[in-house]
Formats: structure tokens, C-alpha cells, sequence
């Protein structure tokens, strides 16, 4: 049994308040809180403890920087000057009047 799955017993099942199991397992308050919500809401595999991580394809690119959209036209040195990297390339570009 994991330290996180003893405390959130102790207050569910033993009657514990969050302030004693606090300091009987050495957490915050707001700690036990958390998990007794984790518990009720997930079940005791919502305790585990997950990666903080965000997953590989909501990460920007390493060496990247997000494209703004300029007056002038993108150039090679430019984040926006392939099209597939930025949505806004295109309508960065200036039209012809």
C-alpha cells in the first residue's frame, strides 16, 4: 500500500480529519484534500502518482519560438518562413493593392 492510498484510508475509512492525517503522515492539509478528491473522484488509481510532463505533442518544438504575425514578409531566418510550421504565415505576407 502506497503512502497516498494509507492516508486517504485513514480519513475515509478511520474517520480521521485531513489536519490529523496531515500530521500523522508529515503532508499539508491541502495535500490530504487533493487525494481524498483524487479518491472520490477516481477511485484509488487516480492516487498513483503521474507524470507532470506534458506529452511530446503538446510541447514546442526545442529551438522554436512561437510565430507572431509581422507587417513584413516572412524571411529564411524567420520561425514563420515555412508554412507548415506557422498558421500565419500566410496571412502574414502583405497583399498586392
Amino acid at each position: 500500500m502506497s503512502k497516498n492510498t494509507a492516508i486517504v484510508l485513514s480519513v475515509i475509512e478511520a474517520g480521521m480529519s485531513t489536519s490529523e492525517a496531515a500530521q500523522k503522515f508529515h503532508v499539508s492539509p491541502r495535500w490530504v484534500q487533493i487525494l481524498v478528491a483524487r479518491y472520490r473522484k477516481g477511485g484509488v488509481e487516480a492516487l498513483d502518482p503521474g507524470s507532470r510532463r506534458r506529452p511530446p505533442w503538446e510541447e514546442p518544438a526545442r529551438g522554436t519560438t512561437p510565430c507572431a504575425p509581422t507587417e513584413s514578409t516572412p524571411t529564411a531566418k524567420s520561425p514563420c518562413a515555412t508554412p507548415a510550421r506557422c498558421a500565419t504565415s500566410a496571412s502574414a505576407a502583405p497583399t498586392p493593392d
